[in-house]
């Protein structure tokens, strides 16, 4: 089984479902736009590990990724 990321596993999942591929197709353009944003936001998040593993040093201060990715993406 290869690796695929939230997004690659919706797209895969809806385009097996006929009718909304026939009623909707625009839909599933929308979520392959957000395909980039997601490698770009994978690929920042590697950088980011990469840098502190490298270097010894810390980009910002979190405690865990949980506290990061409610900073990073404004989540209460």
């Amino acid at each position: 089984m290869k690796n695929e990321t939230a997004i690659e596993i919706i797209l895969r999942l809806l385009k097996l479902h006929n009718k909304l591929n026939k009623e909707c197709p625009e839909i599933l353009e929308v979520i392959e736009s957000y395909l980039d944003i997601e490698q770009n936001q994978i690929t920042s998040a590697w950088n980011d590990a990469f840098l502190i593993g490298k270097n010894g040093f810390i980009l910002e201060n979190y405690s865990n990724g949980k506290e990061y990715y409610n900073e990073k993406y404004k989540k209460q």
